[in-house]
């Protein structure tokens, strides 16, 4: 994408479903009004390889992204995880970790969101399934069909929600 084409935005706006198997992304452009899906997709690693070049796999995507979009915001998805599962919150725990990292480095702004209030945020439940959060996106940005990975579609309610609650997305 051109400077020229980044420069129409007023804000943009990365979005992260993290995961260790993968990390959902989106990047919103705001207009002066509403605003428009400039990239998605999921950053996917591999089970066979080690731990640690899983996380650095995610780390170097992420650091592309922000190279590559400059935004203004990057925002989470401040997720949870059941007791049953503590290897799980492990994991999460050190892909939200260098996903901060990375922001800090690049001296981006960086947010937390939790699930319920970018489903409240988006469709008016706390509590709505994903399909009813994705409809919500799609309608929001004008698309004519639903964000494929499912994960790229999170990320990209979570950074509508964060451009939002910044004021920088107008509906």
């Amino acid at each position: 994408m051109s400077q020229r084409r980044k420069k129409a935005y007023t804000h943009l706006g990365l979005g992260i479903d993290p995961g260790l198997a993968a990390t959902g992304f989106a990047i919103i452009g705001c207009l002066q009004r509403g605003g428009e899906l400039c990239d998605w997709g999921a950053i996917t690693t591999s089970k066979a390889s080690l731990h640690e070049k899983r996380l650095h796999e995610i780390y170097c995507s992420v650091r592309e992204l922000i190279v590559e979009w400059q935004p203004d915001i990057i925002a989470i998805e401040d997720v949870y995880v059941m007791k049953t599962y503590p290897r799980a919150a492990i994991q999460l725990g050190e892909v939200k970790g260098i996903i901060a990292l990375a922001a800090a480095e690049a001296n981006i702004a960086y947010l937390q969101i939790k699930p319920a209030e970018v489903k409240h945020g988006l469709t008016g439940n706390g509590r709505a399934p994903k399909h009813q959060v994705c409809r919500a996106v799609q309608s929001s940005l004008g698309l004519a069909h639903a964000i494929k990975p499912e994960h790229a579609s999170d990320a990209a309610a979570i950074a509508l929600m964060a451009l939002s609650r910044t004021g920088h997305y107008n509906w």
